[in-house]
């Protein structure tokens, strides 16, 4: 009977991997970005669920409908995922599970929009209820058409997490940048979320981070809280992270990232991921006496060492992003300097000579707006002059003081619409943006 019992366990434990998370896992959730409740004129979206490439192609239809019961088709945008057609599991494509939709034509001002899936065949009941569900989720249309480039910033920071000692196994590195957009999309809160709740987690701007691996393929992923994972487990896989390598080896990744908003604007500046994992130095089985009972604990699994640090390989400099008690065989490295190579050296060092001006934020803004700026050393008589779509003066702003500055702007005098704002230093133009104002 003992027996009987112990293989009966195992048996579960052996269909649990199989099912890879359908009978132990609790299932998948289909997500679209933005979460917020409102979009652009020209938006895009960004649909996450296993399969859901190959699936949308075989479906009917999939288009949005408006509150008038208009219907705006939606087309898929391709050109993310492996190049080659994938014919099993060994090269499973885990860009399968995102896909972005595009509405054909540009939407109406205010309107507000629901996305709709016409099957036209027979779906699993799990299919059925995230469809569904994502047809209750309606977006207003309350920003103008975006059709300025969202900004990445030059920090990268990582940190790996792995477990390998239950049914659900799986690891993932979790990678936060620092990104900026035109408009802020925000998540919207839980129907149950109470007002304490709410100041408690508060939600944060979402975005799309695009990556291109040494091969070419691009890759895309939703960037929310600034953060985005590449993961593979049993529940969840969107990249093919190593179980397993071998003593010695090194598994190297390097993806220029690039920054989308939710209107497919990218980002001028591209910045270098470089990430190598290694097979994790075994630690010696070490004998516990319990009651007089005789354990071993073997700690090969669990880096019980404060990350993350700073290590020398391959003539680099590498930060180990692994964490206390993270149950892997495997250590994860970033490298230390993320930022694009020797083209971002140039850029940082024109930075510090030559006079520049960033986007003010928030843009679009109301009655307040803040313009970050540097001034080399050497430049004098700066101004910021701030300009109607007419070219009418509508503010001129000395600028006294030299290096990195900001400047306050108070907009509360000025009409809704378009402006320009541009750096002026001896007479000379040396840079200008547009703002809008709302």
């Amino acid at each position: 009977m003992h027996l009987t019992k112990k293989f009966t366990i195992l048996c579960l434990l052996i269909f649990c991997s199989f099912q890879m998370g359908f009978a132990c896992c609790a299932g998948e959730q289909l997500r679209v970005f933005p979460s917020s409740d409102h979009i652009a004129q020209n938006p895009i979206f960004l649909v996450e669920f296993s399969g859901i490439k190959p699936n949308l192609k075989k479906y009917k239809r999939i288009y949005l409908k408006d509150q008038k019961g208009k219907q705006i088709n939606l087309e898929i945008i391709e050109g993310y995922g492996n190049s080659e057609r994938i014919t099993n599991r060994q090269q499973y494509d885990y860009q399968d599970r995102f896909v972005l939709l595009k509405p054909e034509k540009k939407l109406a001002r205010n309107a507000v929009v629901s996305m709709v899936v016409e099957t036209g065949m027979e779906i699993d009941a799990r299919m059925k209820i995230e469809i569904e569900r994502l047809q209750k989720k309606s977006w207003k249309v309350k920003f103008k058409s975006d059709k300025r480039d969202p900004i990445l910033g030059p920090e990268i920071t990582a940190k790996y997490h792995g477990h390998f000692n239950s049914s659900a196994s799986g690891h993932s590195i979790r990678l936060n940048m620092q990104a900026m957009d035109n408009y802020t999309y925000v998540p919207s809160f839980p129907a149950n979320f109470t007002e304490e709740r709410k100041l408690k987690y508060p939600r944060k701007p979402e975005m799309l981070i695009e990556l291109k691996d040494e091969a070419g393929n691009k890759y895309i992923y939703p960037l929310s809280d600034g953060s985005f994972s590449l993961s593979n487990g049993a529940c969840y896989r969107n990249f093919k992270l190593p179980n397993r390598i071998k003593e010695g080896e090194i598994m190297r990744y390097r993806f220029e990232a690039r920054l989308m908003d939710f209107s497919g604007n990218i980002s001028k500046d591209t910045r270098l991921i470089k990430i190598n994992i290694k097979n994790k130095k075994r630690e010696k089985r070490k004998k516990v006496t319990i009651n007089g009972v005789d354990y071993y604990h073997d700690n090969s699994g669990c880096n019980n060492k404060l990350g993350p640090t700073t290590v020398s390989m391959d003539g680099a400099s590498w930060i180990n992003v692994g964490s206390k008690n993270n149950c892997t065989y495997l250590d994860v490295y970033l490298a230390v300097n993320s930022m694009d190579g020797k083209d971002e050296d140039l850029k940082a060092q024109k930075l510090v000579t030559d006079d520049f001006l960033k986007q003010n934020i928030p843009n679009p803004a109301n009655k307040k707006t803040i313009i970050n700026y540097y001034l080399a050393p050497d430049s004098k008589n700066a101004i910021l002059k701030i300009t109607d779509v007419s070219g009418r003066t509508v503010q001129s702003i000395p600028l006294p003081e030299n290096g990195h500055q900001q400047v306050h702007v108070d907009c509360s005098e000025m009409s809704v619409g378009i402006y320009f704002y541009t750096l002026m230093v001896e007479g000379q133009i040396k840079e200008t943006r547009k703002m809008i104002l709302e």
